[in-house]
Parts: structure tokens; sequence; C-alpha cells
């Protein structure tokens, strides 16, 4: 089904347009990043056995996170414009660090935002949407674009649907529980992107005698990840390697085991029926197929 409503979205594009294969997807990221190992100090060196050598992390920090929402393309020229969005507790970033930081962001392709909750939601979504709209509109003339999600609850929302359609993006599902291994982000991004920031925070670490990092300083950090990782590289191999642009010899070969080359040709547009196959059980749909296929 993922691939069939790929190959639809394909052949229906404008003839004077290419489609631009986006993907966008939410992580954790720790206030705290659990540190990579390194001397490991056997417990006879200890100071005491009640005394371990380890940096005293309070474990509210260890259990916090900043929601990273990332977003890749398949053309290096617009990877640079898309919005990166960062969501923190209100109740863990203060009001003047945010402000602080904010205003160093201008021009830039990453958004602050301070919320109730780090999590994303349906109306954040929405807000998400018009971001990426604004982003991409140097491009309408050249690109249909076409955005890779998974089933995640906020990504269902109706409202989120309606906001895609207004702004003219076509919106692509990666089925429940596949998203490990068919959704881009997950697999050859954000793998790679959480080894870098360890990397970074170890580094940040270094310069401070306890070892311990102050937020505002980390999450300045994070902002610079859409230029200093994402803009960086080519994810133009990613969507192959998934079957989104429907070269099979391209894909990996966990999915080579599974399909055949035929698999990717259908391009007819999904029935209801067909497209609940796509939906985890027991969630409601019924306004999904007339807003995507009408």
């Amino acid at each position: 089904m993922y691939w069939r409503c790929l190959a639809h979205a394909r052949e229906h594009c404008s003839s004077d347009k290419r489609p631009l294969l986006l993907n966008i997807d939410e992580t954790a990221v720790r206030y705290v990043p659990k540190p990579p190992p390194g001397l490991v100090c056997p417990p006879k060196f200890w100071p005491s056995l009640m005394h371990r050598p380890c940096s005293l992390v309070k474990k509210g920090e260890l259990r916090g996170c900043f929601t990273y929402i990332g977003v890749i393309c398949n053309n290096e020229k617009v990877q640079r414009c898309l919005p990166h969005i960062i969501i923190a507790n209100k109740s863990r970033l203060k009001l003047a660090d945010c402000n602080r930081l904010q205003a160093g962001l201008k021009r830039k392709p990453v958004q602050l935002w301070r919320e109730k909750s780090a999590w994303n939601t349906g109306d954040l979504m929405v807000r998400f949407l018009g971001a990426l709209s604004a982003a991409l509109k140097p491009f309408r003339t050249e690109f249909e674009c076409h955005l890779l999600l998974d089933v995640a609850p906020c990504h269902l929302v109706e409202k989120v649907f309606k906001a895609a359609k207004a702004k003219k993006i076509k919106l692509i599902f990666v089925p429940a529980k596949l998203s490990p291994i068919v959704q881009p982000l997950d697999t050859h991004a954000y793998s790679v992107f959480k080894h870098w920031l360890e990397r970074k925070h170890q580094q940040l670490r270094d310069q401070y005698p306890d070892g311990l990092v102050p937020g505002r300083i980390w999450l300045g950090w994070l902002l610079k990840a859409p230029e200093a990782f994402f803009s960086a590289r080519q994810w133009a191999p990613a969507f192959d390697a998934v079957g989104a642009t429907g070269k099979f010899e391209c894909i990996t070969r966990v999915l080579r085991q599974h399909m055949k080359p035929q698999d990717m040709l259908r391009s007819d547009a999904p029935l209801p029926e067909d497209l609940a196959l796509v939906w985890p059980k027991r969630r409601r749909m019924a306004y999904a197929h007339s807003l995507l296929f009408t």
C-alpha cells in the first residue's frame, strides 16, 4: 500500500513539475545525553563504595527530553531551507533563555517552540505545515511536494489532513509498524544523528570541570543541527533505499527479500478499505480517504 500511494502520487504529478520527496519525524533528545563509555575505573579506586565516579545529575534531567522535529528531502538546495523544530517544555526552559536563543535564529532553518509540553500535537503539526509551506514557496514552480510521515497520533488528526490539502502538500503515510524499515529518517538519519549529538555533548562536557553542561548551552548546540548535520549530507539515497522513488534496484536487501519489482508498479488510487491497512488497529479514519485522494 505504501508503494502504491507513492506510485499514484508520482503518476498524478503535474506534467510541468517534479515530485519533491520529503520526510518528517520526531525524535527525543535528552537534556543530558548518556555519555559514551570511557576509562573504566575498578571499585578499588573509588573514594568509597557509596560514591561512584560519575557526574551528579538530577533524575529529572536524566528523564527529560526535547522533541526534535526533523525533515529531509531528496534535493540538496531545498534541504538547506527546510524548517526544523525543537519543542521545549516551558517548565524546563526559562522565557528569558528562550528569547535569547530565538534572537539568534533569524534567517536560520530552525525554530524553538516553548510549549506546555515537549510532546508534538495536532495543533503543532498544523503550525509546522505552515512553516514548511512558507519554506517551500520559492520552489513551488519547479516541484510538487510529497510528504512522507508515519502514523503517530499527532499526524492523524483531521485538521492536519485539511491543513496539508489547503497548502497543497501531498501526504503519504508509512504503514503502522513499518517505520523502522521504510521511513528514510528512521533508516538513514536519526541513528547517525544521535551519535553525532553524543560526540558534541562529550566535547562540551570536557569544557566544564564537573562535566555538567548547562541546559541553555546544550540547547544552543542543538539549534545548530539543521545546518551542521542535516544540510551537510545528501538524503536522496535514503529515499531510493526505501523504494520511495520507484527504483527497485536501489532498495535495501531487507525489502528486496519481501517484495518483487511489480509490487512497486501499481499506481491506482486505493479504496477506503485498502487504505485502512495503513492505520493502527481500531483507529477510525473515515475522513482520510476523501482528504487524501479527492
